[in-house]
Order: structure tokens, then sequence, then C-alpha cells
């Protein structure tokens, strides 16, 4: 898998996380997701993904992009569910 099709998986992962809600609502997915609105903090996450990050770290990571940069209450289960997501999805993609 190249660099290129692992960041696009981790864009991906970042629109379940979807930390301000712009992807609730009755359509699927694939209808109401901007397809940019978390795209810029996808490649460091997969630089974490590739150091090594344990869930604790992207999980810490998100928390502060949530509550630092996006300036939102925080949710620190979101933030774990996407990170143990993200690490799951890690691991296994030499099975893809």
């Amino acid at each position: 898998m190249n660099w290129r099709t692992e960041l696009k998986r981790v864009e991906a992962e970042l629109r379940f996380w979807d930390p301000i809600g712009v992807l609730r609502g009755p359509r699927p997915l694939a209808e109401t997701a901007p397809q940019g609105e978390y795209d810029r903090y996808a490649p460091e996450i997969l630089r974490m993904l590739q150091r090594g990050a344990s869930v604790g770290e992207i999980q810490l990571h998100l928390g502060q992009t949530r509550t630092g940069l996006m300036e939102l209450e925080p949710d620190p289960s979101s933030d774990r569910e996407i990170a143990a997501r993200l690490i799951e999805w890690w691991l296994s993609r030499s099975e893809e």
C-alpha cells in the first residue's frame, strides 16, 4: 500500500470521528461528508502511525486537535474509538 492510499484511508476514518458534527444527518455518510473537512489532520496522524504510535498517543492527539484547534469540548471516548480504529486498520493493512 502506498502513502497516498494510506492517507486516503486515514482521511476516511476521520470522517467517522466527526467532532464538529458535520456528518450527522439522515442521509448516508457518502452524501453528507464534506470531503475536505478533516483531511488536513490526516498527514500528521499517518506519520504517527508510521512511527508506531499507540492508541493512547493518537487519542491524545485527536483530543488536542478537538479542544485546541477546533475549540470544542473534550470527548475522550470518541477520540479513543477512532484512535483504536486507526490502529486496528494500521496493524491489519498488510492483509488488504
